[in-house]
């Protein structure tokens, strides 16, 4: 039998149902399972199939992408107005892990859209990956948290909820992704989804080994019609009302010859059930929409920072510093008008678009 370990978390293609198991992946490789041959392949995320999303139900979906790099991307979400949750591999496989990379983070919001036709774009100030994260196989702990320069406003996009209750396996949920809507890569897509229900679990514990999966991730299988294939890394999954993230889309699993068959290719999801305590509740303290974090209280942006090149808001007086009359006599000697200007010298709005 051959295990073929592919990059990237999530995409769908239109194809018949019944997965076989699932298991964690992080880079583009294709692997024998009995050791041998290891072949390296460049592998093009893509969503084929699927339904069209709306923004009403991911307001606080993000799209990560690379300055000056076209061709990876994963997707995150917003769990607080500053704070977002993706794939860690995301970060290594971008090479910006070091402080001195995080400029290259670029963070589209308030759309569906991706990144360029998305021009409502954020910068990351803190990227915070799980401690026991390693990025080889079998890519446990496969969580990372993106802190932005600037809070978001309701605006823009809206935080979700993390579900810190455990996942009840028996029910459909929902996964969403960027990616293609062609096989050939030709024609990039908005946000799509697909109902999802449980794969072989017992193919997670198996390949985890001696760190048991219960209760940390979920095998992903598909329903009628679609399967799990390659895509957006970092992706959500959540119930069939949208409302609460259950998990991060980490990597996808193919057995046998045929990748994306949906009889042999399922896909695993860190559960925020777990994650929550073990990990994202030691750097943020709420999520969702009535979350309020106290460095955002007057620094909530309305506008991307794509970034702006002066304040948000002049610096300088609205009006000028002297006397609107003369205090002296009625004819004052010095000029008529004060010297300093007028109006501020800073833009009063940024220079960047001020809607997605």
């Amino acid at each position: 039998m051959r295990k073929n370990t592919l990059v990237a978390g999530l995409s769908l293609l239109a194809s018949s149902i019944a997965p076989v198991f699932a298991q964690e992946i992080g880079v583009n490789l294709m692997r024998r399972a009995s050791g041998g041959n290891q072949n390296s392949r460049s592998v093009q995320d893509r969503i084929i199939g699927g339904s069209s999303a709306s923004f009403d139900n991911y307001q606080y979906i993000a799209y990560f992408a690379i300055s000056g790099n076209s061709t990876y991307r994963c997707t995150a979400e917003l769990i607080t107005p500053n704070v977002l949750v993706t794939a860690a591999h995301c970060i290594h496989e971008t090479y910006t892990v070091e402080r001195t990379e995080w400029s290259k983070i670029e963070i589209g919001l308030g759309s569906i859209q991706p990144i360029p036709a998305n021009t409502n774009i954020y910068r990351v100030k803190d990227v915070i990956l799980h401690p026991k994260y390693v990025h080889q196989a079998p890519y446990r702990d496969d969580v990372a948290l993106l802190v932005l320069d600037q809070c978001v406003s309701v605006e823009i996009a809206v935080p979700v909820e993390v579900d810190t209750t455990p996942l009840d396996t028996s029910k459909v949920y929902t996964v969403a992704g960027f990616g293609y809507t062609e096989n050939d890569n030709s024609a990039q897509s908005a946000l799509k989804e697909l109902s999802v229900i449980q794969g072989r679990q017992d193919y997670c514990d198996k390949f985890l080994a001696s760190d048991s999966a219960e209760g940390k991730v979920f095998c992903v299988g598909v329903t009628s019609g679609s399967t799990v294939c390659l895509g957006d890394s970092g992706g959500p999954l959540t119930g069939a009302d949208h409302r609460t993230l259950k998990g991060v889309s980490s990597s996808l699993v193919t057995v046998g010859a045929n990748a994306c068959n949906s009889q042999n290719t399922v896909a695993v999801y860190m559960l925020m059930s777990y994650y929550w305590d073990e990990f994202i509740s030691k750097h943020v303290n709420c999520s969702g929409p009535f979350c309020e974090v106290e460095e955002c209280g007057s620094n909530v942006s309305t506008t991307s920072s794509t970034p702006p090149t002066g304040p948000t808001s002049p610096t300088g007086p609205t009006s000028p510093t002297g006397p609107t009359s003369p205090t002296g006599p009625t004819s004052p000697t010095g000029p008529t008008s004060p010297t300093g200007p007028t109006s501020p010298t800073g833009p009063t709005s940024p220079t960047g678009p001020t809607s997605p």
